[in-house]
């Protein structure tokens, strides 16, 4: 399940996909705390933000455009998705999180 709950903190920033901006890292990882529906198995929110910094960074040292877009298209599912939504994991994408 911390994977799909990684999943869904890539995608938690989705709410402000309408105006075509990926929620941070912070915002994403609070959508996803913000959802009692969501087990998140000792995680913490910083553990969380850490974890979404780092596969940025990671993904923006690979220099592959597609896969930044993806992360990026993930957050803002996060951001749009329902907590209902994201618990059932509308927002996980296994080529972004194949763990």
């Amino acid at each position: 399940m911390r994977a799909h709950l990684v999943g869904a903190l890539a995608l938690a920033a989705a709410a402000l996909s309408s105006a075509g901006c990926t929620p941070s890292c912070d915002q994403t990882c609070r959508r996803l705390f913000n959802c009692e529906s969501l087990e998140v198995y000792g995680m913490t929110e910083d553990t969380c933000v850490e974890d979404c910094l780092y596969q940025e960074a990671v993904y923006e040292r690979w220099d592959d455009v597609e896969l930044r877009e993806a992360y990026q298209e993930s957050r803002r599912c996060v951001a749009d998705a329902t907590c209902e939504d994201l618990a059932a994991g509308v927002c996980f994408d296994e080529t972004l999180y194949p763990y």
